[in-house]
């Protein structure tokens, strides 16, 4: 038996301070223009005859998705059902399905714990950040820019929160926050919309959405999702054949 000793992985090996820290810097320019979502949100809670202000607080903490606690505020404000409310959640955050099964295959070496928690801070800024990250780069630097990019943002967003509950009461009704939700979700948009099935599933969803502005328990804007999801992947689906279907018929000229 040879006396040259295995090495030994330390429990901290995933870790990697380097795309920690390109992650935290990578996410501030899409984070800090979320201030006033934050905001809205806060006041929504402060405003909220359903929630309290420290069981809105906690919300964002366990859910960490602002679009989604925003609608759900909305619609239990509304007198919306249990059901209503948890199907709009679901739907809104249907998109981190997408999110981790797009980066899935990149973290398989990491411990389950660190994927799982990586899960958690993997919201919209975070993925339109890590999504385009090299392969060739080795896992734990991936990782821990997600982690890097996910702490920026959970940081910052709960603070923001937080000064809209308790600060929102003091700002002057002639300044209207409600931009900053489409705002936000718009440069996120221009971001994430690079190909044909992406600017399909954006006009159906959309129109869809205006057109159901004001439908009842906010199902105008669950049916846009829904629709947006549907038009994308049956968009995506007929532009993967005919990609390829081209590459077979460019590998046939070829063989020729």
């Amino acid at each position: 038996m040879s006396d040259r000793q295995m090495p030994v992985r330390s429990q901290d090996a995933w870790f990697d301070s380097t795309g920690f820290g390109a992650g935290f810097r990578a996410n501030a320019p899409l984070i800090l223009p979320a201030l006033p979502f934050g905001f809205v949100l806060g006041v929504a809670i402060n405003e909220s005859v359903v929630v309290s202000n420290w069981a809105g607080w906690a919300s964002c903490i366990v859910l960490f998705a602002g679009s989604a606690q925003l609608a759900a505020l909305g619609a239990l404000d509304d007198g919306a059902g249990i059901v209503v409310t948890v199907l709009t959640v679901w739907m809104i955050n249907a998109r981190h399905i997408m999110y981790s099964a797009a980066l899935a295959g990149r973290f398989n070496s990491i411990p389950r714990p660190v994927r799982l928690l990586g899960s958690y801070v993997l919201m919209d800024q975070a993925f339109a950040v890590t999504e385009p990250i090299d392969t060739a780069k080795p896992e734990p630097y991936r990782v821990s820019f997600l982690l890097g990019a996910g702490a920026f943002a959970w940081t910052f967003w709960q603070t923001y929160v937080l000064a809209g509950i308790f600060l929102g009461n003091v700002l002057p009704e002639s300044w209207s926050l409600d931009f900053a939700v489409p705002l936000m979700f718009l440069g996120l948009m221009m971001l994430a919309i690079n190909n044909s099935p992406g600017v399909i599933a954006a006009i159906v969803g959309g129109l869809i959405a205006v057109i159901g502005a004001d439908w009842s328990s906010g199902l105008g804007l669950l049916v846009g999702v829904i629709a947006g999801m549907v038009a994308g992947g049956l968009a995506d689906v007929v532009t993967s054949k005919e990609a390829g279907l081209a590459k077979e018929a460019e590998s046939a000229g070829t063989d020729r």
